[in-house]
């Protein structure tokens, strides 16, 4: 069991973090340490694969209000998170390139291949326009990656669809 300490960031110094990190690329190693994302820490503590270090044990409700206040979309993205990590897939962050997850095809890891998809998270009830779908297509696009969007209904069932940059 990972023991994951909540002060300034969230990480790990356990050998188990390592091994789950080398294994399944949960968290990003930093230094001496395993650094998980708000939605990392959730799906580890759901999977009871860590336990959260603090002056009291947390419940889940209270653990996801101290998520929250790092990452804000926390519940309308973890559903899609956890939907690709229990099939299978590598998923990072992909604030660098406008979207919510990099990820990665089934079999290959960060550090033998790029993600083949950028991943842009949107809730069935969510509204927006094809300007801000057409910005992030061609960051997608410009970054040789194939764009995936994903949609969450009241139900937190999850469609995907990938979208393609056609010349004409």
């Amino acid at each position: 069991m990972i023991t994951i300490h909540s002060t300034h960031t969230l990480s790990s110094t356990s050998p188990e973090a390592f091994t789950l990190y080398e294994k399944s690329w949960i968290g990003e190693k930093i230094h001496n340490r395993i650094e998980y994302m708000p939605i990392e820490t959730l799906f580890l503590y759901d999977t009871n694969k860590a336990q959260i270090e603090g002056k009291k044990q947390l419940s889940r409700t209270q653990l996801i209000t101290k998520l929250k206040k790092r990452d804000t979309r926390l519940l309308s993205t973890y559903a899609i998170y956890r939907d690709l990590r229990t099939k299978g897939y590598i998923v990072k962050s992909a604030l660098k390139f406008g979207g919510d997850f990099r990820v990665y095809e089934k079999g290959v890891t960060p550090e033998s291949s790029h993600a083949k998809w950028i991943l842009h998270a949107f809730q069935s009830t969510e509204k927006t326009d094809w300007h801000n779908i057409a910005a992030k297509l061609r960051v997608t696009h410009a970054t040789k990656k194939a764009f995936l969007i994903a949609l969450t209904d009241r139900d937190n069932s999850v469609s995907y669809y990938e979208m393609n940059w056609q010349r004409t």
